[in-house]
């Protein structure tokens, strides 16, 4: 589905919050998944797992300590992405055409995101160098195995899928989420940019406030003084990456969940992705 068709279909809806509907449309990119052998996987190509990841000579494996248990872990490989891959599309207007972007995260320990402590336990690489400069390595400890995954890269529209706070007839809630899964039915759910597909809760406060040293797995981090404090700043964090469980590289997230990759917009367009923060979400 394309804009002006996901326009229509909302303008054209009965709904009482279609303007919010309307106001939340945004393109993304979505991401397919083909499990492939990575030996006839070209160096620096698009990738999800697959353990091994094609870094520059200096790449050091990111590690991270979990601070109760003072274990030391690899980080495991999630995902590369050639930036020429997604150059052309709509949703993409930071990252620059080359280069390569790389995703870690803990998949044993699965860190929430909630906790402070958590930094670390996902990273994000830019690397702004040739492609064939690159050399495939493989991580000193392997965590976690993963199947290798060629990628596919499509534009598709998405809406918000959380309601909260929004004005509507509870009547019509069933009918609202059909819509959006209508309008986003294209956006298959590995994606970079655009609206995340929510499974628990709305994640942009909580990437604003964990960032700023606020615990937030329970409701005492939310009403403190720092938190309203730092309320300005939500609107800042957008989605960078949302991966999902996937059988093709072998992933579950907890019971069938999501991990959401966020950056402040400023960031990304200074392309300091150690600010990033990750979220994970399932059911």
């Amino acid at each position: 589905m394309n804009y002006d068709q996901a326009v229509d279909l909302i303008e054209n809806s009965s709904f009482q919050c279609k303007q919010f509907l309307l106001d939340s449309l945004l393109p993304t990119i979505s991401i397919a998944t083909k499990q492939c052998d990575i030996q006839d996987m070209p160096l620096g190509s698009s990738r999800m797992g697959g353990v091994v990841a094609d870094v520059p000579e200096s790449f050091e494996w990111p590690v991270w300590k979990n601070s109760e248990s003072n274990e030391l872990h690899h980080l495991d490989f999630i995902a590369q992405i050639n930036l020429n891959d997604i150059a052309k599309f709509e949703a993409n207007k930071h990252l620059p055409p080359k280069g390569m972007l790389y995703f870690f995260y803990v998949i044993e320990d699965g860190p929430w995101g909630f906790d402070p402590k958590d930094k670390g336990s996902s990273r994000i690489f830019y690397y702004p160098g040739p492609v064939d400069s690159l050399q495939r390595r493989i991580p000193p400890i392997t965590m976690e195995e993963t199947f290798a995954c060629s990628l596919t890269f499509s534009e598709a529209w998405t809406v918000k899928n959380s309601l909260y706070g929004v004005e509507t007839d509870d009547e019509d809630t069933e009918d609202i989420m059909n819509l959006i899964h209508q309008i986003s039915e294209d956006a298959l759910e590995h994606q970079m940019f655009g609206n995340p597909i929510v499974i628990q809760n709305e994640m942009e406060e909580e990437c604003q406030l964990v960032t700023n040293g606020i615990y937030c797995g329970d409701g005492t981090g939310y009403g403190s003084e720092k938190a309203k404090e730092l309320q300005p700043g939500i609107k800042d964090w957008k989605l960078l990456l949302q991966i999902d469980s996937d059988e093709n590289p072998g992933w579950m997230w907890g019971d069938v969940g999501r991990i959401y990759f966020w950056i402040r917009e400023a960031d990304l367009e200074a392309l300091e992705f150690d600010k990033a923060w990750m979220i994970f979400q399932c059911y």
